[in-house]
């Protein structure tokens, strides 16, 4: 009887290494579960973030569409509405009214219409064309006009995250160069072009900007969109972005085209 009750103790009991190896399992899935909590109340936030920015882009678009005439303007005359971001200031970015006449914030010149901010550990990372960044819209069409370039980038990440790589991404049109693919006298047997791998040899390395094209004139001297001889280059331009993890990449394009990646 003795050693019977003392083997159904035995059953119905741990040892202390049992209890340590439970514990410790319930405390690594724990860490776990924290973890993917978090990662994931960080991506939600994010997505959210940058959804409001967006819908921000477009209330300035909109303003300017319906030539919105209900801000008044201290000092100059209301011209159009625009949206401005500031990595110096990466937790928030104003909607403004454009009284100036510069395209462009001025702060204590332009009237504020609202103040929008990112959700907590949600800040600018990166901005493209130019930082600061001002998106203006004016009306009637409305005309979109960037402080920097013709188009606009402009990256979402969490405070703590870290550049994981880069990319190239077509980004506008290089002034000066043709919009067309080459053609000597009509045809273009004499035009030799190769597409360029990036980082490529031809870009320096790992540049800011690349381009699509290298195009080579063997046509005797004729000139390439009027430029004699030499080596031309395509009109497609593409620009080194950082990559994050997570991100959401806001992109503006001059066509008024607004999309999150």
């Amino acid at each position: 009887m003795f050693y019977a009750s003392r083997f159904t103790f035995r059953a119905k009991g741990f040892t202390y290494v049992e209890l340590l190896v439970v514990i410790s399992i319930i405390g690594i899935l724990s860490g776990i579960g924290f973890w993917s909590f978090r990662n994931i109340q960080d991506s939600l936030a994010l997505d959210r973030s940058a959804h409001s920015a967006v819908q921000d882009i477009r209330l300035a678009l909109g303003l300017a569409l319906r030539a919105d005439e209900s801000v008044v303007c201290l000092s100059g005359s209301l011209s159009g509405y625009g949206i401005h971001f500031d990595s110096a200031s990466p937790d928030s970015y104003v909607v403004f009214a454009e009284c100036n006449g510069t395209s462009g914030y001025q702060a204590g010149q332009d009237e504020i219409v609202k103040t929008g901010g990112f959700e907590t550990n949600i800040e600018i990372k990166y901005i493209r064309s130019a930082d600061p960044l001002s998106i203006t819209f004016s009306p009637p069409e409305p005309a979109i006009n960037f402080s920097g370039g013709t188009s606009a980038i402009i990256i979402l990440a969490s405070h703590d995250a870290t550049i994981i790589g880069y990319e190239y991404r077509q980004t506008g049109v290089v002034a000066g160069w043709c919009d067309e693919r080459l053609t000597c006298d009509g045809n273009t047997t004499n035009i030799e072009c190769t597409l360029s791998s990036y980082p490529d040899s031809d870009c320096g390395g790992a540049p800011s900007i690349c381009y699509d094209q290298y195009c080579t004139d063997s046509c005797g001297g004729s000139p390439i969109c009027g430029i004699s001889g030499g080596t031309n280059k395509n009109s497609l331009e593409f620009t080194k972005i950082p990559l994050y993890s997570p991100t959401k990449v806001i992109t503006v394009s001059n066509k008024g085209v607004i999309e999150i990646q």
